[in-house]
């Protein structure tokens, strides 16, 4: 929606400044050296020694009288990765932003701070081990926005009630550029990124912007609309904006988590320090926060109490424990216990390891991760069966089927290979997470929908959802939202009697206005059993309950629903992912015995034990559905005592698709 805004020009004469735009403020050369700072001998770095010098270092320098107003200071530097600190006369004045490249950057000097005479320049790093460059620095007795030619943005934003509401604030030019935005002298500190702010816990920030054309696009995640503005910001101007954003549905019952988040403070890499961490996850509207750390246990909340983001989010402490054999997202863990160890790679000793350190849940992150090289592949896993080279133990509680920074691959193969796992008896968990290292990468743009006693995102019980997580009460996000019901309730992760599922299920689909699901489609152990258009009206909210008959029940079953839609291309959706889409987590439907059994215990029950004549098992295989078929074919294989080779070599309804397992096993 398009809201009213009110863009304030200042007084020009007022500022003390604006009528000296034409003269050229006095300059004062700080420090003319490019230094540089760390531990590690650095010769491709021309512009500084190629040896380092230790951090702090401090520079001092003379001013003949103390400046009536704020002041600029600007510098260059190179490779900053870690938290590096200006100080100027004991108060902070920046934080380094981090970047490879060799940039200019500029921070506004408050006024008061400098001082007639000696001035102490001083810089912090909190790595010794962070190897930078950083000097040329200048010091410009005029305001950052002459200096840059700058105006000031103050944005409030409310909830449909009139509430303060956290969110993501994505600025383009006239010619749909990134403008470089500044903090602003006195205010409190957001995330700044080009063309990209978050608001604090109060729905507010208050920034600098380059002059000109800008459009304003606010939001907060999957459940919520936008607020668009336009407006035209003055050199030395305020735009003073209200948005208002409306929850377009809501999911009672279950809350939004995102169970892969990193930091660059403690993973080392990406760009999201820890206190910007913090505000990302309030300002995207995730519930329910795991921070996930390579190799290491972070504790968000002792930052996210110190800067009011508490109500917003409840956070936990994980680690991605991170192997030469795949990668595996744990929690809860104690953020000061002992870490697991990584350097384990058979998975059933380093899950329990991992169990034995704290973690309720354990799940495989982006398992074909690194492309034709995740663990997945290096497994030979067939999607259709479940079969492997080597019998694969999966001995963790859950698998990322929708992780929102992998590269740009379509999710269905990752689908294929969870719809095979289930039938083959390992029912791990499926969720969606965002893998998010950067400001950037929207935190919670892969999300797990988790089944809750409570709405409140500030007083969520942790082990409550890893037990959700671990019972499959979930579903899976990514710019869709879906639930798979019966008789009026959720039904993921449940047991349906033959008489709660005889009126057939529903998939409800809900989707903001900015995205548009298309395809549902309805999942019995793995095969599409029916497909549907999704009747949603362009460029509004969708939140529809679809009614599905169900085929009869030959054996115990599970069912899933995925919902399909096309990529979001807009730039508060920053995404690689070429789709949107939600998948709810399996229900489990008892063919009426009272006890449900998975098509791998089923297709044991039918083969017997080994040994059985050929002769008896083709007649119990003639009368299988696929699925069924599929899992004696991958018993039989794993018997190797040849019984598959010989009923390939039999004609029958089987004869095609064992033949192709002997291929894929082959391979």
């Amino acid at each position: 929606m398009l809201r009213s805004l009110l863009p304030l020009l200042l007084a020009a004469l007022a500022a003390g400044w604006l009528g000296a735009l034409g003269q050229e403020p006095d300059r004062f050369p700080i420090e003319p050296r490019c230094r540089h700072l760390g531990d590690d001998a650095t010769p491709e770095w021309p512009e500084a020694p190629a040896e380092p010098e230790a951090a702090p270092i401090e520079v001092a320098f003379l001013l003949p009288q103390a400046p009536a107003g704020e002041a600029t200071l600007s510098w260059r530097q190179r490779h900053v990765d870690g938290t590096w600190r200006l100080f100027l006369n004991g108060a902070l004045v920046a934080v380094l932003p981090p970047g490879a490249e060799r940039t200019r950057h500029h921070c506004a000097i408050p006024a008061g701070v400098l001082r007639a005479g000696r001035n102490l320049l001083r810089l912090e790093g909190r790595d010794p081990a962070d190897d930078i460059t950083w000097g040329e620095a200048e010091l410009v007795l005029a305001p950052l926005e002459q200096v840059l030619e700058l105006g000031r943005i103050e944005i409030e934003v409310v909830d449909d009630h009139g509430r303060p509401l956290p969110a993501r604030l994505t600025l383009r030019t006239a010619g749909g550029g990134l403008p470089p935005l500044h903090p602003a002298a006195g205010a409190d500190p957001v995330p700044l990124r080009p063309g990209l702010a978050y608001t604090g816990p109060n729905g507010r920030a208050d920034f600098l912007a380059p002059a000109g054309h800008l459009e304003l696009t606010v939001s907060r995640g999957v459940e919520w609309g936008l607020d668009r503005s336009r407006f035209e910001l003055a050199i030395g101007g305020r735009a003073v904006i209200r948005a208002v954003l409306e929850r377009q549905f809501e999911t009672p019952g279950f809350v939004a988590a995102d169970t892969h988040i990193h930091t660059l403070t403690f993973s080392g890499h990406g760009d999201a320090r820890l206190d910007e961490r913090v505000a990302t996850l309030a300002g995207e509207g995730v519930e329910f926060a795991v921070a996930t750390d390579h190799n290491h246990q972070t504790d968000y909340r002792p930052r996210q109490r110190e800067l009011g983001f508490s109500p917003w989010y409840t956070a936990v402490t994980g680690n991605e424990v991170t192997t030469s054999n795949g990668h595996f997202n744990a929690f809860p863990l104690p953020a000061d216990g002992p870490l697991p160890d990584h350097r384990l790679t058979d998975w059933v000793r380093l899950v329990a390891d991992i169990r034995a350190k704290g973690a309720r849940v354990v799940i495989l992150n982006h398992p074909r991760w690194p492309a034709g090289d995740g663990p997945f592949d290096r497994a030979g896993l067939d999607p259709a069966t479940g079969a492997s080279r080597a019998l694969l133990e999966l001995p963790m509680d859950a698998v990322e089927l929708l992780n929102s920074t992998f590269p740009e691959v379509h999710p269905d193969p990752i689908l294929a290979d969870w719809f095979g796992l289930l039938n083959s008896g390992r029912f791990l968990t499926g969720v969606g997470s965002s893998d998010s290292h950067t400001v950037g990468d929207p935190v919670g743009q892969g999300r797990t929908y988790l089944a809750s006693s409570t709405d409140d995102p500030g007083a969520i019980d942790p082990e409550e959802m890893a037990e959700a997580l671990v019972a499959g009460r979930a579903s899976c996000s990514l710019g869709l939202y879906a639930e798979l019901r019966a008789g009026g309730r959720p039904v993921m992760g449940e047991l349906l009697s033959p008489a709660e599922a005889a009126d057939g299920v529903q998939v409800r689909v809900c989707a903001p206005h900015w995205s548009r699901p298309e395809v549902v489609s309805l999942y019995q152990d793995g095969v599409l059993i029916e497909e549907r258009a999704v009747p949603a009206e362009p460029d509004r909210p969708t939140d529809l309950l679809l009614d599905f008959r169900l085929p009869p029940l030959r054996h115990d079953s599970w069912l899933a629903a995925v919902v399909r839609g096309p990529r979001v291309e807009e730039a508060f959706w920053h995404t690689r992912m070429p789709c949107s889409m939600a998948v709810t987590n399996p229900v489990r439907l008892d063919d009426g015995d009272g006890v449900w059994r998975s098509l791998a215990a089923q297709a044991a029950d039918l083969l017997g034990p080994p040994g059985r004549p050929t002769t008896e098992l083709l007649p119990v295989l003639q009368g299988l559905d696929r699925p069924l078929l599929e899992q004696t074919a991958r018993l039989l294989a794993e018997r190797r005592d040849g019984s598959l080779d010989r009923l390939a070599a039999l004609p029958g309804r089987h004869q095609a698709l064992f033949r192709s397992l002997l291929r894929t096993l082959q391979e």
